[in-house]
């Protein structure tokens, strides 16, 4: 099962996608995602007191915002991005952990730092960070990671305000590039689609070559994010 290729886990002909909200398994992973969104989410008061002021030291290692191409990706002006981002992130995908579970899925210090920083104060310069910094490239490990996860984010994003004005489709582009740098939660996320058939046949070998970096690497992690990429790919695996 995990001797297959990068290239075998592209080459499988997307078809129509199939019911996934009728597969029991899906039903089952579904609640084990919403239990942890709820947990993550549950009184709000003590989420607010644990929010942690930005910290100013990350974004001297991260791109500096660039409002045009942020109003070009989206294909709308700064303001409606702003508001659109005042309303609750609802992916129409129904597998996708919430936001405050996929702060867990980053590899980078910076990269963390500022999904959280969004996530507390979702806001539009945040957002063309992420999009100026998944644009650069470096021969440097640790920048590389940075790199990969802003892709991530920004990818994610859009995918999770896709009710709301986000491109889903960009949005996917954004976090397949990301799972091809090896980033934690976009190998599982890519994992998940090939896992539940999402937009193409679903693949138990081609979802678990995706998200076996993931899981090796949750498996010694102790948060909501990593608990649900475990239990994934345990379905999987002995599906």
């Amino acid at each position: 099962m995990f001797a297959a290729s990068f290239a075998h886990a592209d080459m499988a002909s997307p078809l129509i996608e199939k019911s996934i909200n009728n597969n029991s398994v899906f039903q089952n992973h579904l609640q084990k995602v919403s239990a942890a969104s709820d947990i993550a989410n549950s009184n709000s008061t003590i989420n607010f007191i644990c929010k942690r002021k930005p910290k100013p030291n990350i974004y001297k290692k991260l791109e500096k915002a660039d409002m045009k191409k942020l109003e070009k990706s989206f294909g709308m002006p700064v303001a409606e991005i702003d508001k659109m981002l005042q309303s609750p992130a609802r992916s129409p995908i129904p597998f996708l952990p919430s936001l405050n579970v996929i702060k867990g899925g980053f590899d980078s210090p910076e990269g963390k730092e500022l999904f959280e920083n969004f996530v507390n104060n979702p806001n539009s310069e945040d957002l063309a960070i992420m999009l100026a910094t998944s644009g650069k490239s470096s021969f440097d490990t640790k920048a590389k990671q940075r790199i990969a996860d802003s892709m991530f984010a920004y990818g994610i994003i859009h995918m999770m305000y896709g009710n709301q004005g986000g491109n889903i489709k960009l949005g996917e582009k954004f976090v397949k590039d990301a799972a091809k740098k090896n980033q934690y939660a976009a190998r599982y996320i890519e994992g998940t689609f090939w896992y539940y058939g999402y937009k193409r046949n679903p693949n138990l070998t081609n979802a678990a070559t995706w998200m076996r970096p993931s899981y090796e690497y949750a498996y010694k992690q102790k948060d909501d994010f990593s608990s649900i990429v475990s239990n994934t790919f345990y379905e999987i695996v002995f599906h």
